[in-house]
């Protein structure tokens, strides 16, 4: 099923992509307010599937997304990313050929897209603003260096706590499998935490349940 495509003022998205001390940050914002779409996405619904291009670059205005590959039938999550976030199949994208990755919706998601001559465009247009990408990719691809770091040895009482450190909501909005693909733990462990973290909260505050 298609995405639904909506016009509406961008502003506020486009506003917190630009670094307003660019010198050409008003021409760019004109011209991305004129290539920008508004694309919502249903709970299940694909951004992208594996063996296809990936075409688009999405900034999530809301909603929850699973970033994963398939290992001989079994997912691995590269990223669940929310609100203010940025989702894209890097290699397919920029390099135009089939995606090894899945994106979805794991909840209903709106989402801002570019597509992939647009955002070119944009690069020549406006070398600054390239510039910025460059340094937002760099900081994902830091994100997801310290992830497998901080997860690497795959202790469930350690990782879960990696995870209420850094993105705690996640813990009760992503779905028990991605989550558990995430944080590199089996689904079995992970449900184990969560109940053993739950029991320790209803013993210390027993009032609150």
């Amino acid at each position: 099923m298609k995405a639904t495509t909506y016009t509406i003022d961008l502003s506020r998205v486009i506003n917190s992509i630009i670094d307003p001390n660019m010198i050409s940050s008003a021409l760019l914002k004109e011209y991305l307010e004129s290539v920008l779409e508004h694309r919502n996405y249903k709970k299940g619904e694909f951004l992208l599937r594996e063996g296809q291009i990936c075409r688009r670059v999405f900034f999530i205005e809301s909603g929850l997304i699973q970033q994963y590959t398939v290992d001989d039938v079994k997912e691995q999550t590269t990223w669940l990313l929310q609100e203010n976030e940025i989702v894209t199949s890097v290699k397919s994208f920029f390099h135009q050929i089939p995606s090894s990755e899945f994106i979805v919706a794991l909840e209903p998601t709106v989402t801002i897209a570019i597509n992939f001559d647009q955002l070119q465009t944009a690069f020549q247009r406006f070398p600054e603003f390239e510039r910025l990408c460059l340094n937002k990719m760099r900081t994902y691809y830091e994100r997801l260096q310290d992830r497998i770091g901080a997860l690497r040895a795959g202790k469930p009482e350690v990782n879960y706590k990696w995870l209420m450190a850094t993105s705690p909501e996640l813990a009760t909005r992503a779905p028990l499998k991605p989550l558990s693909s995430y944080l590199l733990v089996s689904v079995k462990k992970l449900t184990e935490v969560r109940g053993r973290k739950k029991r320790a909260r209803k013993k210390k505050n027993p009032n609150k349940w």
